[in-house]
């Protein structure tokens, strides 16, 4: 077979596929021009000694090293399997293996030889091959061999799909074939997805099996003896006689002790970055109204009255106080993060917690904002365990008594932020990030732009007219609200600086837009562009920027706001205040609701209007403009339950900003 490509000097004429054949059929298969005879499994087999060497080290070093066989025209191979050596010799002078036509215990035969002698490519091919051949009759073998060879690649694949297919697995007879060392390694996981009273029977089935008690002490430590039931440690783990009785009785008064609770101990499916809470995975939504939409994966289609799932909160009137949204796992899940979007399509805040179980009984609570603003995305991060069943309850909904939430997520996070554990800030994140961010799921609840967002949308493109948030100094500030409570310590914000003129400011935080606490005050330092503060670490939901002065006009102006600080920060920058202790917090129900922010359509024809809310009331509102006079504005989105319309008074007043050339 011959073949030529091109008509230039690039041409060229291919016969490997001659040169392959030649090779199998007249020197392996026919032994022409043989120099060595190597004995293997009591076959004697006619090869040659350069063709080994140059296609194997090992036999490079046995043929043409130091060692007495390189003199020798003979060699015997001790203990190797003839057939698995007639398929790995095919491979040398071939270069090809048909894995396809070959049963899979010759194939693990085969990974031992290529190990041994030193194929790393076709190691790394054969294990790929492995991998994506794995089943119940054959992982076991295959995580024998690769324990064995020390190939960590195949036995993390072995040990993955052992962990999917447990419960098959440990009630099968190839389990106990694996050595007690191999065995061990299976069932001490975390994310082996068994039942403990099934790892337990494993160990016993396979002492009895291999008539080995000597490996009850290896095994023995394999099983998570505090998990298994009063019932199974009195009646079968003491008939088994692998553990003394006094062991048994010391586990019996550690569970009288510590009881039940979420631990560590548990044992469940481990999938890294993978959403678990889905219909695919066998999730269900158990407790809630309207549950259809939960964890579909949907984020984006929710209006007023789909698209979410909710529950009604509870009030000091109510005898049922157990209303919540709880999800169902398919398995226990070893997870260490939560997603929710809470419903965002106006201002409203919301305050919840979240519980996790495993048996509905014992429940443990990893997050708590009961008495904190929260709104749209919330990322929950706590500690890595095992559960099964996810209770999200609202405490509070500034607009209404229903808890709406739009989708949930649980998965196992490999990157995770700096988080509180305490009681009383229970899965606060200490962000690096800048969370005072559109990307993060601010909000500018309070200011005035042609853009609504503008302060937190990264964007540094400003001018006279575009890209910044301001206010009239004497009336208002600019305030945004972050997504969910954060321990900050430091921000950074950008002054608006076209021309050269100086601000002062004053900044306060908040927990709940009620209680505010001042922690930068400029009002004695004139002050201009990039300006970075830092401050005593403290829980911040709401930063409220307040300008006392402009040297140009009475309209403060910022382009640009960050927290925490995105840039190295210098030992005491900026003008902070300290804070000596955490502001108290307020019940749920004093939280105060956002105020409304308006929208305001600009024209070419007329200077830009300049809107703020003001006061308690949401409803308030006023409209810097040309004229002195009085409209009724529509009201935001109504709410998702209530059928109604609310009307809002705005009051027009000359325009005080912002700035432009003509002054």
């Amino acid at each position: 077979m011959s073949s030529a490509q091109g008509a230039d000097d690039k041409a060229m004429i291919d016969h490997t596929v001659d040169l392959v054949d030649d090779f199998n059929a007249k020197l392996l298969e026919g032994g022409a021009y043989s120099d060595l005879t190597l004995h293997v499994g009591g076959e004697a087999l006619k090869l040659h000694r350069v063709i080994l060497a140059s296609r194997c080290e090992y036999f490079r070093a046995l043929l043409f090293g130091s060692l007495r066989e390189s003199n020798e025209s003979e060699v015997t191979l001790h203990e190797t399997d003839l057939t698995t050596f007639k398929i790995l010799l095919k491979y040398i002078y071939t270069g090809k293996i048909h894995v396809s036509e070959l049963k899979f215990d010759v194939l693990v035969g085969l990974l031992g030889l290529i190990n041994q002698y030193g194929f790393p490519r076709l190691e790394q091919d054969l294990v790929l091959h492995m991998k994506n051949a794995l089943n119940v009759k054959n992982v076991c073998s295959v995580f024998e061999a690769s324990f064995s060879y020390g190939l960590p690649d195949l036995t993390d694949a072995c040990l993955k799909y052992m962990d999917r297919h447990a419960k098959t697995l440990l009630h099968s007879r190839e389990i106990l074939r694996l050595t007690a060392a191999a065995l061990r390694e299976v069932l001490v996981r975390d994310s082996l997805c068994a039942s403990e009273i099934d790892v337990f029977d494993v160990v016993r089935e396979w002492v009895l099996h291999n008539n080995d008690r000597d490996a009850v002490p290896l095994l023995s430590g394999a099983v998570r003896w505090s998990l298994l039931s009063h019932e199974d440690l009195v009646n079968r783990v003491r008939s088994s006689n692998l553990l003394p009785s006094d062991d048994i009785l010391d586990i019996l008064a550690t569970k009288m002790r510590e009881g039940n609770a979420l631990s560590h101990l548990h044992r469940g499916l481990f999938e890294p970055e993978v959403n678990v809470a889905t219909p695919e995975m066998n999730a269900t939504v158990v407790r809630g109204e309207m549950s259809g939409s939960l964890l579909d994966g949907d984020a984006t289609n929710y209006g007023q009255d789909h698209g979410y799932t909710r529950h009604v909160i509870p009030d000091k009137h109510d005898a049922d106080k157990s209303a919540c949204i709880q999800v169902k796992l398919g398995s226990p899940c070893i997870i260490n993060h939560i997603r929710m979007l809470l419903w965002d399509r106006d201002l409203r805040s919301y305050s919840y917690y979240v519980e996790l179980s495993n048996d509905e009984v014992h429940w443990t609570k990893v997050v708590d904002y009961s008495h904190f603003a929260c709104r749209s995305w919330q990322e929950i991060y706590f500690a890595q365990c095992t559960v099964q069943h996810i209770r999200v309850v609202g405490t509070r909904n500034t607009a209404n008594r229903s808890f709406h939430l739009v989708k949930l997520e649980a998965k196992f996070s490999k990157n995770v932020p700096e988080f509180k554990s305490g009681d009383k800030y229970l899965g606060f994140v200490v962000p690096k990030e800048n969370v005072a961010s559109l990307a993060k799921f601010a909000s500018v609840v309070e200011g005035v732009s042609r853009s609504r967002h503008a302060l937190i949308n990264g964007s540094l493109d400003y001018d006279w007219d575009n890209g910044y948030c301001c206010h009239q100094i004497g009336s208002g500030a600019i305030v945004v609200q972050l997504n969910q409570p954060y321990f900050l310590s430091s921000l950074r914000l950008l002054l608006w600086d076209v021309d050269d003129r100086t601000y002062t400011y004053v900044i306060h935080t908040s927990a709940n837009n009620r209680d505010w606490r001042l922690i930068v005050d400029t009002r004695d330092s004139q002050r201009q562009s990039w300006q970075t503060h830092q401050f005593n670490q403290q829980v911040v939901s709401f930063i409220k920027l307040t300008g006392t002065s402009n040297s140009a006009n009475e309209v403060f102006h910022v382009v640009h706001l960050e927290a925490p600080c995105q840039v190295p920060l210098v030992s005491g920058a900026g003008s902070a205040l300290p804070v000596e202790r955490e502001a108290d917090v307020v019940p749920p129900n004093d939280l105060a609701a956002p105020d409304v922010l308006i929208d305001v359509e600009f024209h070419d024809d007329e200077p830009p209007h300049l809107a703020m809310a003001i006061g308690p009331n949401p409803g308030a509102v006023i409209v810097a403009g040309l004229n002195n006079n009085r409209v009724i504005h529509q009201g935001p989105a109504m709410d998702v339950d209530e059928d109604r319309n609310r009307q809002q008074q705005r009051r027009i007043r000359p325009r005080l900003g912002p700035p432009s050339r003509a002054h």
